[in-house]
């Protein structure tokens, strides 16, 4: 933590299942750094709990380190510097499946507020913007698809966070799959 101090990285690789607490970092690092990028690394890529867990904490990005490439960790790690929040394939699973396993009772994990909160109306633009975050478009391929400046991008996201209550784009994300905008 002391280094976190004197420098600041532009994204920190952290691996949340180290025997020395990772998620314990993962926590102390958010908190005492809440702007700080961390992409989260897990064990295995069905270990939906853990990268659920990770994205609860609110890491920017979770992959799995089981892979036998390392490219998605190079796309995770480009992605959250570029957009803040990165998408992969453990997230959209690990929610998925929560989501499924809280239709069924069966969930064990509490979700932030932002999941629990009552779905709000947004507007066509608004609908728009969010649908296109979960594509993993940045905000200039946003402004560029919606023909808007980046800066109305940035003033209208920071809208539907206010609107939906989430803190960050991992809780756009999610509110985005409670809500049936993304799958």
């Amino acid at each position: 933590m002391g280094l976190l101090s004197t420098i600041t990285p532009d994204v920190i690789l952290l691996d949340v299942q180290t025997p020395c607490g990772g998620m314990e970092v993962l926590k102390r690092v958010r908190k005492l750094f809440p702007k700080q990028r961390i992409v989260a690394t897990v064990e295995l890529k069905n270990n939906y709990d853990t990268a659920l867990e990770a994205m609860v904490l609110e890491a920017n990005s979770c992959v799995s380190k089981d892979l036998a490439s390392i490219e998605p960790v190079y796309e995770a790690i480009c992605g959250v510097k570029k957009r803040d929040f990165f998408t992969t394939d453990l997230i959209n699973n690990a929610l998925g499946n929560e989501f499924k396993e809280r239709k069924n009772g069966k969930a064990e994990i509490p979700l932030p507020a932002i999941v629990h909160k009552p779905l709000v109306r947004l507007n066509e633009k608004e609908t728009a913007i969010l649908r296109m975050m979960c594509e993993e478009l940045d905000t200039d391929e946003i402004a560029k698809a919606l023909d808007l400046s980046p800066r109305t991008i940035g003033a209208l996201r920071d809208k539907i966070r206010t609107k939906t209550g989430a803190k960050n784009s991992a809780g756009l994300v999610m509110y985005a799959i409670k809500s049936g905008l993304a799958s």
